[in-house]
C-alpha cells in the first residue's frame, strides 16, 4: 500500500451548489485506468472546478492545489483517504466522472478508438478529408482562424501548415487530450464537417480547394474592432450597434503593432493564393460589379465591403503604390 497523501494547504468547500455525483461506486481498477489515461492530458494543471463546469458538473472543493495532478499519483486507497474525499466517499466517483467526461469531450479520436485495434489507432479520417476536399497541405496555420492558445501550441510544436497540423494530431491523438478550438478544428476534419471547417479555413462548402474571397473573409474576422469599424464606414457599410461598442483610440504602440500584423498577414495571404490574387487584382482594376462578384460568396454585405477594402490596402491597382496607400490608410484610421 502506498503512503498517505500529504495534506492540502487549505480546503474551502463550496456548499451553495448541489453536489450531483453520478451513481455507481468507483472501483480500484477503474480508477487506475482513468488516472493512467488522464496523466497524458494537457489539462492536468487545470482547476478541477473549471473542468467540472465545462461538463455541467460541480466540484465543491476549492484550494490552490485542487488540480488533477494532485490526485493522479494516488492509489485507490490513498484517494479515498484524501481530505475532502475521506469525509464524502461519493466524491471519488464524481472526480472520476469529471476526468472521464473531460477526456471524452476533448479527445476527437476517443469515440473511434473504442472500435479499432491498437495497430490502426492513427486515424486516417482527417487526412482523407483533406484529400477529398483538395485542401493543400502547405496552407499556413497563421492564416487559419484559430485562437491564440492554439497558435501558441502550433508554434511550440513546429506546426506551420495544415499538413503539419493533421500529422501532429494523428500522432498525438492516442495519448494526449487537447481542448478548445484545436479539438474543434481537428474534429471538423475527422467528421468532414465542411460548415465547421469553414470557421477556420477558407473553404467553400460544396466546392473543393481553398478560396481567396473566403480567406479575406476570415481575415476580416481577425480584425480588431477599430480596424473593422473604420474600413466598414469608409466603404459604405452600415455598422450595427455592437460594431461601435467598446471602440477606442489606439496608442502609438498598438497602432504600430496593428500596422505590422495586417501588412505581414496580407502579404502572406496574397502571395500564397497566386493566380486567385491576380484575378482579384483584375477585378479591383475593373471596379464596381466585378469586385462585388468576387466577394459575393461571403454572403454578408458588410463583410464583403471590408474584405474588398483589405484587398485594396495591399494590391496595387496602378497609380500610387500599395505601400503609400497603406500608410495613408493607417494615418486616417488612427488619426495620424
Amino acid at each position: 500500500m502506498g503512503t498517505n497523501p500529504p495534506p492540502t494547504e487549505e480546503i474551502e468547500e463550496i456548499t451553495t451548489m448541489e453536489e450531483t455525483a453520478p451513481k455507481g461506486q468507483l472501483t480500484a481498477a477503474e480508477w487506475d485506468s482513468i488516472r493512467e489515461r488522464f496523466r497524458h492530458s494537457m489539462m492536468v494543471k487545470t482547476e478541477i472546478s473549471k473542468l467540472a463546469q465545462n461538463i455541467d458538473l460541480n466540484w465543491p472543493i476549492r484550494a490552490k492545489d485542487e488540480i488533477p495532478l494532485k490526485y493522479l499519483p494516488l492509489t485507490y486507497d490513498e484517494l479515498l483517504m484524501t481530505p475532502g474525499i475521506a469525509e464524502k466517499p461519493e466524491r471519488a466517483r464524481l472526480l472520476a466522472d469529471i476526468f472521464i467526461e473531460t477526456m471524452a469531450f476533448d479527445d476527437p479520436f476517443g469515440e473511434m478508438a473504442e472500435h479499432v485495434d491498437s495497430s490502426s489507432k492513427h486515424d486516417e479520417s482527417a487526412a482523407k478529408a483533406m484529400r477529398t476536399l483538395e485542401i493543400p497541405p502547405d496552407y499556413p496555420i497563421t492564416l487559419c482562424n484559430v485562437a491564440r492558445e492554439t497558435r501558441d501550441l502550433c508554434e511550440s510544436e513546429g506546426i506551420n501548415t495544415i499538413g503539419d497540423f493533421i500529422e501532429f494530431s494523428q500522432n498525438m491523438a492516442q495519448n494526449v487530450v487537447v481542448g478548445g478550438d484545436f479539438r474543434a478544428f481537428l474534429n471538423s476534419f475527422v467528421h468532414q464537417d465542411e460548415k465547421a471547417m469553414a470557421a477556420y479555413l477558407p473553404i467553400r462548402p460544396g466546392r473543393t480547394g481553398l478560396h481567396l474571397a473566403e480567406a479575406l473573409g476570415l481575415a476580416v474576422d481577425r480584425l480588431g474592432k477599430e480596424e473593422y469599424l473604420y474600413l466598414l464606414e469608409a466603404n459604405g457599410g452600415d455598422p450595427a450597434p455592437e460594431d461601435r461598442k467598446g471602440v477606442r483610440i489606439l496608442s502609438d504602440r498598438e497602432m504600430e503593432a496593428a500596422k505590422e500584423r495586417l501588412l505581414a498577414e496580407l502579404k502572406i495571404l496574397f502571395d500564397w493564393f497566386g493566380e486567385q490574387t491576380d484575378r482579384l487584382r483584375d477585378a479591383l482594376a475593373e471596379g464596381g460589379s466585378a469586385v462585388e462578384r468576387f466577394f459575393v460568396p461571403l454572403d454578408n454585405p458588410n463583410k464583403e465591403k471590408v474584405a474588398a477594402a483589405l484587398a485594396r490596402l495591399s494590391l496595387d491597382e496602378g497609380g500610387e503604390s500599395s505601400q503609400t496607400k497603406t500608410r495613408g490608410f493607417f494615418a486616417r484610421i488612427f488619426g495620424r
